[in-house]
């Protein structure tokens, strides 16, 4: 099994949630969510940045990523 976090920009997710019609959360709750997943993120998933990616690229690197063996999990999930 392999693990992947999405982890762009906090612009850009607050770019995106706009663009997709909003939320009820303030720029602020944005951030502070963000904060809080991030200190949550382990060394055993593959993080990728993909502020600047289209969808195709964010797959492309994806499979780039996993061909490396990066975030693969051979074992129960360690814990958080």
């Amino acid at each position: 099994m392999y693990h992947v976090t999405l982890d762009p920009s906090l612009d850009a997710i607050r770019a995106r949630i706009e663009q997709r019609g909003g939320m009820d959360i303030t720029p602020d709750g944005i951030a502070e969510h963000v904060e809080w997943m991030r200190a949550r993120y382990r060394d055993w998933t593959c993080r990728i940045d993909n502020t600047a990616m289209t969808p195709a690229e964010t797959v492309a690197e994806i499979a780039r990523r996993i061909a490396h063996g990066e975030g693969h999990i051979t074992g129960p999930l360690p814990p958080i």
